[in-house]
């Protein structure tokens, strides 16, 4: 009665137990009853397995596995990126929002710890709260620069014949500018002369990426890829000189003003 009430059910949840290749005969039933046990218990392992491997498959892994592409072979990574089909939520959910934390991170470290000297002079730090003000602008300025770019290229694709959903261009902003998010690591030692040797060639091979993934992502001819890369370089130094111009309006604002240590 047992293996009766047990197997029947095991067949309803997983398929019939007969389909396994391991039929005995009814005598058994000490061994049919427990097979009927051994495949309830492990069920929910294999349950598990299969959201752990969906959330692999949805989450930050694909972000870091589509960076690894876009870096060893741009062409390809960029391809996988587009046939990813990124939404805006997506693409800050699973990559903006953790690449973006390394330079806050990293400057919060080196101003508020490790420090920075003029010539000769003293070490200078700022306090930790006023690090940490910093720091959350300057990662809340990262966000709203890369949805602000994207929402450019969106914009100017009409211009250039592209007409793509704003998720994928959210993307090709976000993925562009990841060498400058990991290169910002290099703020945990805030010395001028290191940053600029480490950022120049990172800064070229983000511009480098942004080129070849322009006619990609936006599905248009390299021609016409080159011009709107172009124009969307131009745009973003313009948007960098107006960051430098905000920052230098709120540098003597109390309250955002840094505040160094004694």
């Amino acid at each position: 009665m047992l293996a009766g009430a047990i197997e029947p059910a095991a067949d309803r949840r997983f398929g019939a137990v007969s389909a396994s290749g391991y039929n005995l005969p009814s005598s058994l039933i000490p061994i049919n009853t427990a097979r009927a046990l051994i495949l309830v218990r492990c069920a929910p392992f294999g349950e598990a397995s299969g959201v752990f491997a969906d959330l692999r498959q949805a989450g930050g892994l694909m972000s870091i596995g589509h960076v690894i592409k876009l870096f060893a072979n741009p062409k390809s990574g960029w391809e996988a990126i587009h046939a990813s089909r990124y939404s805006i939520g997506g693409v800050f959910f699973k990559h903006t929002i953790l690449f973006a934390l390394i330079p806050p991170v990293a400057g919060y470290i080196g101003t508020s710890q490790v420090g920075w000297q003029v010539a000769d002079g003293e070490v200078i730090r700022l306090t930790a709260a006023s690090a940490a003000r910093i720091a959350l602008l300057y990662y809340l300025a990262m966000l709203a620069g890369v949805g602000t770019v994207g929402w450019a290229i969106h914009w100017m694709g009409k211009t250039y014949g592209a007409d793509q959903p704003i998720g994928q261009c959210v993307a090709l902003a976000s993925f562009t500018a990841t060498p400058l998010f990991l290169i910002g690591a290099l703020q945990v030692y805030p010395v001028l002369w290191l940053n600029l040797i480490a950022g120049l060639p990172v800064l070229a091979f983000t511009t480098y990426i942004f080129y070849s993934g322009v006619p990609v992502m936006m599905e248009i001819p390299p021609e016409r890829g080159f011009l709107f890369s172009s124009a969307m370089l131009a745009f973003g130094l313009v948007t960098l000189v107006a960051l430098l111009a905000i920052t230098a309006l709120l540098w003597g604002t109390p309250g955002i003003a840094p505040a160094f240590t004694s």
